[in-house]
Parts: structure tokens; sequence; C-alpha cells
């Protein structure tokens, strides 16, 4: 996995550009955003949603162009670019969203006890899959994941013999 680049913040004020500064404060380890010289946002250092939400609001409401943000807290355009995107599609929302993951295991043990009897007694993995409503790939993973094994066919064994 990539290393995330973090914003570089400078103890005391900082400019942006002409409208926009921030401000570091070491002993709080709180970051101070201002528009002119009215504050108008404030968040922990360790805060990285709050920061992507505040830097894509600050591009896209025009009150600074993506270039300044980009050299004054040294992120790169990538990660500008995505929280940019994600501002647009979900807006301050989209930041704070727990994150999705994966669903629950198809493959749960009671099934794969059921699937490993079925190859144990023959039958082929495409019948497994279309009578249980798994997919083909998923019991050929657990297969080569050695979590399921599969009785070999009199081709498959001479195959493997060489004859």
């Amino acid at each position: 996995m990539p290393q995330q680049i973090l914003p570089i913040y400078i103890e005391g004020e900082t400019s942006i550009n002409e409208k926009v500064h921030y401000t570091y404060d070491e002993a709080t380890d709180t970051v101070c955003y201002y528009l002119y010289c009215l504050p108008f946002y404030s968040h922990l250092k360790s805060d990285h949603n709050c920061f992507k939400m505040i830097i894509a609001q600050l591009s896209v409401l025009g009150h600074c162009k993506n270039h300044e943000i980009m050299k004054s807290l040294g992120i790169s355009k990538s990660y500008m670019d995505r929280a940019v995107k994600t501002y647009r599609e979900g807006g301050i929302g989209a930041f704070f969203e727990k994150r999705k993951t994966r669903s629950a295991s198809v493959l749960t043990p009671e099934v794969i006890i059921e699937v490993q009897q079925r190859l144990a007694s023959g039958e082929s993995r495409s019948e497994i899959a279309e009578s249980l409503g798994i997919k083909l790939n998923t019991l050929g993973k657990a297969i080569n994941d050695r979590r399921l094994t599969e009785k070999k066919s009199p081709r498959q064994l001479r195959k493997a013999n060489g004859t």
C-alpha cells in the first residue's frame, strides 16, 4: 500500500494565497484557517478527513487554486484531485461516511461442508455452484487456496501421471 502524503504545517501563520491563511499551534496541535482575517474552520492536525474536506471546499468555492494549496501544504496533485472529486460527488458528508467494506463470506462453514461433500462424491464445480447460487470463480478460489479439495477425475489423474 502506498504511503499517504500528509500536509506540512509550519508553526505560526502561513499564507495559502492573499485571501486564505492558516495557523498551526503546536501546543494544542490545532490548525485554524482564516478567510481574510476571519477564522472559519479549525481541526486537529491528525484529523485527515477534516483536512481533505477543507482543502476541497477552498478549491471548489474558488477561494484558492489547487496549485496554491498543493504548494503551501506540500500535498500531491492526485491527493488534491481525489479530495475535490469526493466533495463534488458526495458533499461534506462524504468525508465522514463509514467506509464500505466487503460483505459477509459466501462460503460459510456450513456451505464449505456441503460443497466438500459434493466434491468428494464427484459432482462438478459448475453443478455445485449453480445449485447453491455461488459463483464458479468463488469455488475455484477456495480449491486453489486449499480450503476445499476436489476429487480428481480419471482424466485429470492420467494427465498428472503423464499417460
